[in-house]
Parts: C-alpha cells; sequence; structure tokens
C-alpha cells in the first residue's frame, strides 16, 4: 500500500497534468505538455538547434531572429525545441521552422543520440537551459535578444556557453571588464546585429517622404521597459519619455516613431500610471505633428527582423566526435 506522502505526490502530479490541459498554468511557467510519445525513438535531421523552454509571453525575445534563422535552415537545418505546447504553436505559425515539444529530458537525450546536430543557440539566460547546457556533444552558443549597457549583458551567466554572439567589439570589451575570468576575446564573436537592418529600412519608409516635400528627420525613440526591481530600471518612458518626445515635435524638424519593448508595464507597479497617461498623451498627437505610433500591444513582437550573417555559425556544424569541429 502506497505511503500517504506517495499518495500526495501522486494527487498533486495528476493536478498539475490536469490545470495544464485545461490551460491553467501559473504565469511564467511552460505547460509541459510534451509530444515525448511520438519522440521517443526518432530522430531531428537538422544540425542546428534553438532551445527555448519559455512560456508564450517571452516569445520575443525569439520571434526578432526568425529571419535570420530561417536563412540558416536553408543552409543547415534549423529545429525549435520547446517546453511549451502553446509556444509551439506560435512559433510554427510565424517562423516557419520545424518544432518538438519536449517535456522530459530522456527524450531529449534519446533524439540527440540519433541525431546530427552539433550546435545549439540560446535567446536568454533561462535557468531552464541548463537541462539541454548539460551536453558535452554540442556547441552551446549564446545568442541573447539584444546588446546594450544592462546588466544582463554582463552576466556571469555567459560562462554556461561555449561561445557569445555579440554585435561587436563594444560589447566584446564590456564584458571583458565587467566579467571576471572570462576570456571574452576568445568566446565573444562578433556577428553584428542583423535585425537592425529592417527596422531602419521601415524607419526610412515612415511618414512622408522626401519626394513628397517632406525634410524632416526620423528620429526613432525605442526605450526599454522599467524593469522588475530597481536596479534595472532603464526605461526611460516613465521618467523622460514624455518631455523627450514632445520636445522633438515642437521642433518641427522631425517625426517620432515609437518602439516600445514588448514587456513594458508589466514591471514595477509604481511605474505604470504614468507609463500610461505618457503614452496615452502621445497617442492624442495628430498625425500631422510627426508622430507615429509602431507600438504592438500583443502577438509578434515589435522588434523588427532582417537580413543574416550565418557564416560564424558554419565552423561549427561539421562532423565531428569530440564536441568541436
Amino acid at each position: 500500500m502506497p505511503s500517504p506522502r506517495a499518495v500526495a505526490r501522486r494527487i498533486r502530479s495528476r493536478a498539475w497534468l490536469t490545470a495544464r490541459r485545461l490551460g491553467v498554468v501559473p504565469s511564467g511557467q511552460p505547460d509541459r505538455l510534451g509530444e515525448d510519445a511520438d519522440l521517443l525513438g526518432g530522430s531531428l535531421p537538422q544540425r542546428v538547434m534553438v532551445y527555448f523552454p519559455d512560456p508564450p509571453g517571452s516569445l520575443y525575445q525569439i520571434e526578432q531572429w526568425y529571419p535570420t534563422l530561417r536563412a540558416l535552415d536553408a543552409e543547415l537545418g534549423v529545429v525549435v525545441v520547446l517546453q511549451d505546447s502553446r509556444t509551439a504553436r506560435a512559433v510554427r505559425e510565424r517562423s516557419g521552422l520545424d518544432a518538438v515539444v519536449v517535456a522530459e529530458s530522456t527524450t531529449l537525450d534519446d533524439l540527440l543520440s540519433r541525431s546530427p546536430i552539433a550546435l545549439c543557440l540560446y535567446v536568454n539566460h533561462n535557468p531552464a537551459n541548463f537541462t539541454n547546457l548539460r551536453l558535452g556533444q554540442l556547441v552551446h552558443v549564446s545568442l541573447m535578444h539584444g546588446d546594450s549597457d544592462k546588466s544582463v549583458s554582463v552576466s556571469n551567466q555567459l560562462k554556461a556557453y561555449d561561445y557569445a554572439f555579440v554585435a561587436g567589439q563594444a560589447a566584446v570589451d564590456r564584458i571583458a571588464a565587467s566579467v571576471a575570468d572570462y576570456d571574452a576575446t576568445a568566446r565573444c564573436l562578433p556577428v553584428g546585429r542583423p535585425q537592425i537592418d529592417e527596422l531602419l529600412q521601415e524607419v526610412e519608409t515612415l511618414g512622408h517622404s522626401e519626394a513628397n516635400g517632406d525634410t524632416r528627420r526620423t528620429v526613432l525613440y525605442a526605450p526599454t521597459w522599467e524593469g522588475p526591481q530597481s536596479t534595472a530600471a532603464y526605461g526611460s518612458v516613465a521618467t523622460h519619455g514624455e518631455a523627450l518626445v514632445r520636445s522633438l515635435l515642437d521642433d518641427g524638424r522631425f517625426r517620432v516613431v515609437y518602439r516600445p519593448h514588448p514587456s513594458r508595464g508589466s514591471g514595477r507597479r509604481s511605474t505604470r500610471p504614468p507609463m500610461r497617461s505618457s503614452v496615452a498623451s502621445w497617442r492624442k498627437l495628430p498625425v500631422g505633428t510627426g508622430w507615429t505610433s509602431a507600438c504592438r500591444s500583443r502577438g509578434p513582437s515589435p522588434m523588427l527582423t532582417c537580413s543574416c550573417a550565418t557564416s560564424p555559425v558554419s565552423r561549427w556544424t561539421g562532423s565531428r566526435s569530440t564536441g568541436r569541429s
């Protein structure tokens, strides 16, 4: 007869499974409704994997890489491995990439034992990444979903990856100065910031063009979010965003494109009222003033995507037996 503790564990497990199937999963948690039964004994034909165990609220972090990943997929094959069935549906619909939901690490081990995957990419520092980072037969590369002076860009977590793809030399220097006992020159590889290409193209086409007699310069205002705590409060919307935008528009020589962080307003409660007030006042400005809101409330990330440079990836996708090519 099972012990009371074992019975309690079984009840909790069944209750959690029922909650996941009903879609009532706590915020920030993947539903772990995997496709393990169908995947066991199979293989994945791709040579590159993107590991993304996050729930739908973090989709913006991978969405900005879709065009880059599609280009890479055309050359080497890319599969996205997830732990959330809701995230998987969105990835399949919007990316055009193959995606699988793997709930159990044993299933992932089984799949990889028969798959040619040699490289794994990560777009954040989710602690759940360690389920995959333990695998020594893969080369693990951090892409992240932004490159800036934020503390997350110089996190000690970078040491968990074999390499980090960064925007440029400024990122290498920043990491070298901030992360102890880490060879940034050897392990940080500048690949540019491919998302910027298309973003700049769109900014140039927004509003009136010079061909129509409008010679105003376009200013992109893309503030980050307010952060979960005061040490990460990098956002400017609540403090001086409105004054910044109004000063540009009142000058008459500029038009402004506003692209906020997808997590805007989800951080500290104290920032939400002033943020909402500022954004509401901006949206009341007439189009003729040069104000353009490029904000999307939900769905695909406001971060634009673009062409890519995949050459640094190719060096790690050859056949090998030691974890390096």
